[in-house]
């Protein structure tokens, strides 16, 4: 997986700060867009700025794949209110192909946390920082965990790796994209 940095424009950063309704929101990237050309999932940066200080984005480091995409989001976002999170781990953990597959996923983060610091800071990382690389898609610590739908959705659509996030695709009858151009609106 190549990620290019730096990829985005003001004016996507702008439809990113409507999408989630915040303003708060770094991102280094947008990894995908829709068919409309609107972010669907961005990278956060590892990197916040507070003062012209430079420190480390933890929540980036922990949930390095974003799901911005309205649409999306609110169709997982039912899935998880109808007790999919649990349905879908009780399906891979009960099933040893698609656990060897998650645990596939949930190592490969650890890899993609670790080229992003690299590729922000340097390859020297402190011994604490450890706990944030060694975790699973979503920051779980346990392998057999899902904890957030949107993470595995979004790790999935980047690389195809994720178990999970393909469950999600399916379930959503692989219809990802809105029909109307949502983020086009002032409102979204």
């Amino acid at each position: 997986m190549k990620l290019e940095y730096h990829n985005f424009t003001t004016s996507d950063v702008v439809v990113v700060a409507k999408q989630l309704r915040s303003q708060e929101v770094l991102m280094c990237a947008v990894a995908e867009r829709c068919i409309y050309g609107y972010p669907r999932i961005i990278v956060l940066s590892p990197i916040k700025s507070f003062e012209g200080v430079n420190t480390i984005n933890y929540e980036a480091l922990r949930n390095v794949f974003w799901l911005t995409c309205p649409f999306c989001n609110d169709v997982i976002h039912k899935l998880e209110n109808n007790g999919y999170i649990s349905k879908i781990a009780e399906f891979i953990n009960s099933n040893r192909v698609a656990r060897e597959w998650m645990r596939s996923a949930h190592s490969h983060m650890y890899f993609v946390r670790k080229k992003l610091y690299k590729d922000f800071f340097s390859d020297m990382y402190p011994q604490e920082m450890i706990k944030f690389f060694d975790s699973g898609v979503g920051g779980v610590k346990d392998g057999s965990a899902i904890k957030c739908l949107h993470a595995h959705f979004a790790f999935y659509r980047i690389n195809p790796i994720n178990c999970a996030g393909y469950i999600v695709q399916k379930l959503l009858s692989d219809i990802v994209d809105c029909d109307t151009a949502r983020c086009k609106d002032e409102n979204l």
